[in-house]
């Protein structure tokens, strides 16, 4: 990219053809860390950095008319940093903040796109978990994520957003033995969730873990 802030690219399996679409800038956002969301016929994301204050932005893309739109900045009360995607649930899209909010470790955020604004549902801690990296995972009216760091033994924990209630409550703990410093996403198989942790199992290297949010079970799958 020309101005060193990220791109939004097109590649073509067929033909093999790579096109730049987009280039972020400091007014658009810049290093954007996450995936994109597609919902309709627009794409919708998030930059990590820059903006109006210098801590990220939500913005939309067209990929038909090649149209781009900075929706929203972060400002550090509503969250700062975000490193990973959007979540559609309900009408309104959820995601994690790395930094910003009560405490600078964390937000869980709102982002209504009736009125383009950004709210902290949830300051992250060392209770709750915090610095997350990654997107949630919505189960029915229920949001799942993971964090870097906080916890008991401070490798990070799991936690469950139930969103009518507005309650965030931590799950499980990560610990050496379990796995921790887990970066990314919950995959959910229709049972239990399935993640990395990026530290911690029998080799120290990290772990392959399953995690069943009704029995609260924690399985250690393998060691990397």
């Amino acid at each position: 990219e020309d101005n060193g802030a990220g791109v939004i690219f097109e590649w073509d399996p067929v033909t093999n053809i790579f096109e730049k679409k987009i280039e972020f800038s400091s007014a658009k956002g810049a290093a954007p860390a996450g995936s994109l969301l597609l919902l309709g016929s627009k794409f919708y994301g998030l930059t990590s950095k820059a903006g109006q204050y210098n801590k990220g932005t939500v913005f939309s893309w067209d990929p038909l008319s090649n149209q781009f739109n900075k929706l929203a900045d972060f400002d550090g009360t509503n969250g700062a940093s975000p490193f990973g995607g959007l979540t559609y649930l309900n009408n309104k899209f959820y995601g994690l903040c790395y930094q910003g909010g009560n405490l600078n470790q964390g937000t869980l955020f709102e982002f209504d796109p009736s009125n383009n604004q950004i709210s902290a549902k949830a300051s992250l801690g060392s209770s709750t978990g915090y610095f997350p990296y990654g997107n949630l995972s919505a189960i029915g009216s229920k949001l799942y994520g993971m964090t870097t760091r906080g916890g008991v033994a401070d490798f990070g924990a799991i936690f469950e957003y139930d969103v009518p209630s507005n309650s965030l409550v931590k799950k499980i703990d990560f610990a050496i033995a379990t796995g921790g410093f887990a970066y990314g996403d919950l995959i959910y198989n229709g049972q239990s969730f399935y993640g990395f942790a990026g530290f911690g199992g029998a080799n120290f290297f990290g772990v392959i873990f399953e995690w069943n949010p009704v029995t609260n079970v924690f399985t250690n799958k393998y060691s990397f």
